[in-house]
């Protein structure tokens, strides 16, 4: 069970992260607004205007 729990905090990182990254891939996008928002809106975690720091120290 220990190892399950684990397991899900780090996908859950690891699904923030990549959601993060995938944000400002996609918000420096030379696409059309039109493409790109609705790209944007559909991330798990999506908050165009976070403050908090991608990373936590330990």
């Amino acid at each position: 069970m220990l190892l399950v729990t684990v397991l899900a905090e780090m996908v859950k990182e690891y699904t923030v992260v990549l959601a993060a990254v995938v944000e400002h891939l996609f918000s420096q996008a030379p696409s059309p607004r039109r493409i790109r928002l609705p790209i944007l809106q559909s991330l798990p975690f999506h908050n165009s205007n976070s403050s908090q720091p991608l990373f936590h120290p330990l």
